[in-house]
């Protein structure tokens, strides 16, 4: 499989994701969970593999810190 496809096939995936009512009991938007899966992926390898931190994913998207926590969280 092409490296690039990978990508844009993650990315439509999350674009796609209904998660309004899952994440809605816990206090997070879609759009905060949706941008943290958008930043993971950018930071992520072939593999699909990606460590950054969680100060760099709120800088990334301009986020509070505790605004990426909540989305992990979710």
């Amino acid at each position: 499989m092409d490296d690039s496809y990978s990508i844009f096939a993650r990315l439509r995936s999350i674009r796609d994701a209904d998660l309004s009512d899952a994440l809605a009991s816990k206090g997070v938007s879609a759009w905060s969970a949706k941008g943290v899966l958008y930043t993971l992926t950018t930071y992520a390898d072939a593999q699909g593999v990606a460590y950054p931190t969680i100060a760099t994913i709120a800088r990334t998207m301009n986020a509070s810190r505790r605004t990426v926590q909540r989305a992990l969280s979710a």
